[in-house]
């Protein structure tokens, strides 16, 4: 309880900016407690798991802990009712964490997963509303831009970039 109380007065309500904006690999502790706390808690809502899966995966990718970034964002996978907005923000951080460990093979083709969900799934500019979940959608893109960054290197973003629809490649 101390540590959910500590953790929203020093984040407020969004969780989500310290992901972002940490200076040390120590900053991701904290994180990491907070959202493990809320998963021991019996009560804690089944769709609401998913969202501290995802935490839990990227605070530790973004500490280097790669294998457990992978797992947690498997579970978060294998969740029934998985959004495609979560779908894909997890596939993105799962492929760099697959870099990361020197699985390219694995770390491209979850990228190109992940890419395949957004190109059908997220909202188009100037066709369709997103809603209440352009933050989300808007996080998905930073995700993958990232993603597609790390993996491609050398000129190879391209290959990525053209398993998306055309409509939704032009206002990438």
């Amino acid at each position: 309880v101390e540590l959910c109380q500590e953790m929203q007065e020093k984040f407020g309500d969004s969780i989500t900016a310290p992901l972002w904006q940490a200076d040390t690999m120590e900053d991701y502790g904290p994180i990491i407690e907070y959202q493990e706390a809320r998963l021991a808690n019996p009560e804690f809502e089944a769709s609401a798991r998913r969202y501290a899966q995802w935490y839990l995966g990227c605070a530790n990718f973004r500490s280097g802990a790669n294998s457990e970034a992978i797992e947690w964002m498997a579970k978060c996978l294998e969740s029934k009712g998985v959004r495609a907005h979560i779908e894909v923000r997890a596939r993105s951080v799962m492929a760099m964490a697959y870099y990361e460990s020197g699985e390219q093979a694995k770390a491209r083709e979850t990228l190109d997963r992940a890419v395949e969900v957004f190109a059908a799934e997220a909202p188009r500019p100037g066709v369709d509303d997103p809603g209440t979940s352009w933050q989300s959608w808007l996080i998905c893109e930073l995700l993958l831009n990232e993603a597609k960054r790390k993996i491609a290197g050398d000129g190879e973003e391209d290959d990525i970039a053209s398993t998306q629809d055309d409509s939704v490649s032009e206002h990438r």
